[in-house]
């Protein structure tokens, strides 16, 4: 939360974190609002999701890890499917965005989004390429 303004001040719309990072998840959620800031949360993919329970009223976004953080160009870990589909339908009753994080490519994509994410972030699976406009095309279903 120390650097929170920094981003702020920087122009960042959204400020997302990971659950494991903050003693004082809901404080810390509530300042990025009362900044005119989406709050989010980023989960781990061995982090159970009961942990987002307490703080879903203080979310606009979550992020499903399906990688461990570190370094890009690891596998999508097919445990994460089941958090997406558990927090797709307690999201979208709250407004919540889920985003997915890690290994998405050419073939998770698809999967990533029929078990409820609205976001994906791709790294490696867009970078790689031989041909990024190409690859950008086969991503968005063109």
């Amino acid at each position: 939360n120390r650097y929170f303004d920094d981003y702020i001040k920087a122009g960042s719309d959204t400020l997302i974190f990971h659950s494991e990072a903050s003693d004082t998840i809901k404080d810390d959620l509530k300042y990025i609002q009362s900044q005119n800031i989406k709050s989010g949360l980023a989960i781990n993919p061995d982090t159970d999701i009961q942990v987002l329970t307490p703080h879903l009223d203080y979310l606009d976004y979550i992020l499903i890890m399906s990688v461990f953080p570190g370094f890009g160009g690891q596998s999508f870990i097919e445990s994460t499917l089941g958090k997406m589909k558990s927090l797709s339908k307690i999201c979208r009753e709250k407004s919540i965005l889920i985003g997915v994080d890690g290994g998405v490519n050419l073939s998770t994509i698809d999967r990533v989004y029929d078990h409820g994410a609205d976001v994906t972030i791709v790294g490696s699976g867009l970078f790689k390429a031989d041909n990024i406009q190409m690859r950008y095309n086969e991503l968005m279903g063109d």
